[in-house]
């Protein structure tokens, strides 16, 4: 295995790297820029990308799908960017009207990352480190994060987050990266089959809020393997008050989700401590670069968090205490069918 740091663009006067990952058969690529993953294809075949991504930072901010970044503090909407701790009323920028989206207008996704390259005999990490203030953010309390990205060599992708905090605060990260399996992004991913180690889901509302209710029903239920197609078609689905998915499934037992494609030898077997996933099928995106436009559909992403706006609907809990040390970890494991 290698890494290779290479110039990539430059944001706010600096320069933005890419980090390289070589495995035996198989390539990961790494942005300082929002601790992100760029693209994750065949070696020696770029072509064979699985991975939303694109080849500026301009185009990464203009197509505003957060793809591949680090998410935060909180992912997901925050309602009315409002929200109460220890008897006092914070007040959040509000980046998606009416509400407050993926840590607002300075969330993590933004920032240059001081990155860190650790080899070791089967695996390569970057530690990705910053800290968040709270005058720019206007969550409470300043908070040192680490998100560790390693790559062994069993194309086992590691994302575990690290933060502290010097107040009591709220904290909900994610990795936004978005999958398309048939490796171009012309084609849908309607023919995708989906299993996830959980049957209920969380209602939302036509913003995408968590409504509170929790939900089973057998068109959204992937605790058997389904094609996501399924969700698109069927009748009173839930699917259509956002153009598609955009839900938080409820993770059981083993945590496991499995994203596969019958007529590909590409799969994503991935596992996680976090209470959810969403699954967001890129609904809203219509973004036109000088060589491709990218349309709603045209990816799967695939999110692991705790519930969102979770610190107002008490799905799951977000919240950091002073000094208290936050760990999390997820894995997506590349699999090649026999």
């Amino acid at each position: 295995m290698k890494c290779d740091k290479v110039y990539f663009d430059a944001y706010q006067d600096k320069e933005v790297h890419r980090y390289i990952i070589t495995t035996n058969d198989l390539v990961f690529e790494f942005l300082d820029f929002g601790a992100r993953i760029h693209k994750i294809y065949k070696k020696l075949s770029p072509q064979s990308n699985i991975v939303l991504s694109f080849d500026s930072i301009q185009s990464y901010l203009e197509s505003a799908t957060y793809a591949g970044a680090t998410t935060g503090r909180v992912a997901g909407r925050i309602k009315n960017g409002t929200f109460n701790l220890n008897d006092k009323q914070y007040h959040l920028d509000i980046n998606n009207p009416p509400h407050h989206l993926h840590g607002g207008e300075k969330g993590m996704d933004k920032m240059i990352y001081k990155t860190d390259i650790i080899n070791n005999e089967n695996s390569i990490a970057l530690n990705f480190t910053a800290t968040l203030y709270e005058e720019d953010d206007y969550y409470p309390g300043n908070i040192d994060v680490t998100i560790r990205h390693t790559v062994d060599i069993n194309n086992t992708w590691t994302i575990e987050y690290f933060a502290k905090s010097s107040e009591d605060t709220i904290f909900n990260p994610t990795n936004h990266v978005y999958f398309n399996l048939n490796q171009n992004f012309e084609q849908k991913i309607y023919n995708h089959e989906l299993k996830i180690s959980g049957s209920e889901y969380c209602e939302i509302d036509s913003n995408g809020l968590p409504t509170g209710n929790i939900l089973k029903k057998e068109n959204f239920d992937f605790n058997k393997k389904k094609s996501l197609i399924k969700g698109f078609i069927y009748e009173g689905s839930d699917s259509k008050i956002r153009g598609g998915y955009d839900h938080p499934f409820i993770l059981e037992g083993e945590k496991k989700l499995v994203l596969s494609l019958p007529t590909q030898d590409l799969a994503i077997e991935a596992d996680t401590d976090r209470d959810c996933v969403i699954i967001y099928t890129a609904n809203g995106l219509d973004y036109q670069t000088e060589t491709f436009h990218y349309q709603p559909h045209c990816a799967v992403a695939i999110e692991f968090q705790q519930v969102p706006d979770a610190i107002n609907n008490q799905l799951s809990n977000i919240v950091l205490k002073k000094d208290e040390p936050f760990y999390s970890k997820s894995r997506y494991t590349i699999k090649r069918r026999e």
